[in-house]
């Protein structure tokens, strides 16, 4: 299906701004990401990168390549939202059909999810100029007081930007699908509107 991007017609495709990413690893390889003429490197400063800024890492290249998955999570959110194709000679070349909302913008990768404090982040994404923290995540416990108050100081903090979290990750618990920390009142949670599971029980 091709849908139409009415706000790209607009002039509005992310241009200048950074979108910080934390989850599970980004697949820097893809073509939404690649850079043929920029070589990328973790916990460095990329400012020539056409696509990600900064690439957080508690490991090597080595063992970062033999962990990475094929579905890891990560790759997913930051392709619906920052992914731009680039032209490859292999097939696995992508069609600009499939480019992100924002494929202008640039993204700075923060980490696994879990393992990024709320002072790491916030680090990150004020040294970067990062205005936009996305979360595609949440806790499983559903309530954790503790993951509502970091975050939410962390957006007390920074009120010049905009953290969001996924709300609807956890459809099993049935009506509790805003989880912690997204449930914080600073925080923004968004959901798909059209939920197939409950859709098939109200039949």
């Amino acid at each position: 299906y091709k849908y139409e991007r009415y706000v790209h017609q607009h002039g509005l495709t992310g241009e200048g701004q950074i979108i910080t990413i934390e989850d599970t690893p980004i697949d820097y390889r893809h073509p939404m990401f690649y850079d043929p003429a920029t070589k990328l490197e973790f916990n460095r400063d990329m400012p020539n990168h056409r696509k990600i800024l900064y690439y957080a890492s508690h490991v090597g290249e080595e063992e970062w390549r033999a962990a990475i998955k094929d579905d890891d999570h990560g790759t997913h959110p930051a392709g619906t939202l920052a992914g731009k194709s680039v032209p490859t000679n292999d097939t696995h070349s992508i069609s600009p059909l499939f480019d992100g909302s924002a494929p202008d913008s640039k993204i700075v990768y923060a980490g696994l999810y879990g393992n990024v404090t709320a002072i790491e982040l916030e680090e990150m994404m004020n040294s970067h100029n990062s205005r936009i923290s996305s979360n595609s995540w949440g806790d499983t416990d559903l309530f954790v007081n503790s993951l509502n108050h970091e975050y939410g100081s962390l957006a007390l903090r920074n009120p010049q930007s905009i953290f969001v979290f996924a709300a609807g990750n956890y459809v099993l618990y049935g009506n509790f699908t805003v989880v912690d920390p997204g449930g914080s009142k600073n925080l923004l949670s968004v959901g798909y509107s059209n939920n197939p599971v409950f859709l098939h029980k109200s039949l």
